[in-house]
């Protein structure tokens, strides 16, 4: 692992995974669809991002997903925790978080 874990690490990544304002509305975080009580799932058939948008899917779990080889079926490439995390908040099919928006 080419980006080791440490404590300031895990307090930085947990402000940011609650932070609303990483969504171009300020009515989600990433906490908002993965949610700790639902195994970090949405618990929904369909998931819906920040501007109402439905998904196809619902909100993956994220469990352990720091030791995936691959971090989502969608796109195979996608090997770093770093790299999938720019899919929700830039990504606008579908609309998750949706700062790409921004202008």
């Amino acid at each position: 692992m080419d980006n080791a874990m440490s404590a300031e690490k895990a307090l930085l990544g947990r402000y940011l995974f609650y932070d609303r304002r990483l969504s171009y509305n300020q009515t989600q975080s990433c906490g908002s669809c993965h949610k700790q009580s639902l195994a970090f799932t949405d618990g929904r058939v369909h998931a819906v991002g920040s501007t109402g948008m439905m998904h196809r899917r619902n909100a993956m779990g994220l469990t352990n997903v720091a030791y995936n080889p691959v971090q989502t079926w969608a796109n195979p490439s996608l090997v770093s925790l770093e790299d999938q995390a720019m899919v929700p908040i830039f990504g606008e099919h579908p609309v998750e978080l949706g700062l790409s928006n921004m202008e």
